[in-house]
């Protein structure tokens, strides 16, 4: 995910916060929503088809969800209008929680800030994508696609509030905006190192053990990407080993049940935030 910044925001007629102009993204048509291409969509298509024809099968999970975000970001005319703007979907946790925004928690992962950002998440999807659906076939990766969405969401939400609640560390929780499939990208990659069996892996020219190459991008990423969400990313991994669990345990936890119990204040009735942690790094 990547933090929209100089978040300066106001309160409209419903009473929720909004970003004003001098936060929006770049790249947006005057009377429109919609963006043009500064030329890197291009190269991801070129990337895409090319992967997808030297595949002997053509997974279509990954093809569609290439499509949406891109669709998302570029936000066509016949479009523009059923899609809402950036500034209504972006993650932010006090006004997740306050005003129960569940399309803050569910879409903000399909929005992106920039061309740089779509791309970049993309090309990390198509890979990761590929990959997985390959390997387990189109419907479970489908199925993990939407819980590692809802997971990563709700583990970001769940580690804003405990930073409020037990140092309060207000920023996160009330200040920081931010979009991108990347949390879902992290919990990804947990997944694949998981399924993979080599002992050492690649991590941007870093040679790393498997089971830590999540860690080391986090921490990469976070030192050279400027603007990057850390909670995040963390969030991504901490729900990729959270799905490895519950999938190795045979649990018979639903993706909603899981998702009411991490986001504590959305769901009151499960209970605060201490206990739905403790509940997850313990149990």
């Amino acid at each position: 995910m990547r933090k929209i910044k100089h978040a300066v925001s106001f309160k409209n007629q419903n009473g929720r916060k909004s970003l004003d102009s001098h936060s929006k993204p770049k790249g947006l048509m005057e009377g429109g929503g919609r963006r043009v291409s500064r030329g890197m969509l291009p190269l991801l298509a070129i990337q895409a088809l090319s992967e997808y024809h030297r595949l002997p099968w053509k997974p279509p999970v990954t093809a569609g969800l290439l499509v949406t975000n891109t669709l998302i970001y570029l936000r066509p005319a016949f479009l523009d209008s059923l899609l809402p703007s950036i500034d209504q979907v972006c993650f932010n946790p006090h006004l997740i929680l306050k005003y129960r925004d569940l399309k803050r928690l569910f879409l903000s992962p399909l929005y992106h800030v920039g061309e740089s950002h779509l791309v970049y998440n993309m090309m990390s999807l198509l890979w990761k994508g590929i990959q997985l659906e390959t390997s387990m076939g189109s419907a479970e990766f489908a199925s993990m696609v939407v819980a590692l969405l809802g997971m990563s969401q709700g583990m970001t939400l769940l580690l804003a509030k405990s930073l409020l609640l037990f140092f309060d560390y207000k920023r996160a929780y009330y200040s920081e905006y931010a979009v991108g499939f990347s949390g879902v990208l992290f919990a990804m990659k947990v997944v694949l190192n998981n399924s993979q069996m080599e002992n050492y892996t690649n991590v941007h020219g870093l040679i790393v053990p498997s089971r830590y190459a999540a860690w080391a991008e986090l921490i990469l990423i976070q030192m050279f990407v400027p603007g990057v969400s850390f909670l995040g990313h963390l969030g991504g991994i901490l729900a990729g080993i959270l799905y490895l669990k519950l999938k190795a345990g045979h649990s018979g936890f639903l993706v909603g049940e899981l998702l009411v119990g991490v986001t504590p204040g959305l769901f009151p009735a499960y209970g605060d935030a201490k206990h739905v942690l403790l509940t997850i790094l313990v149990g």
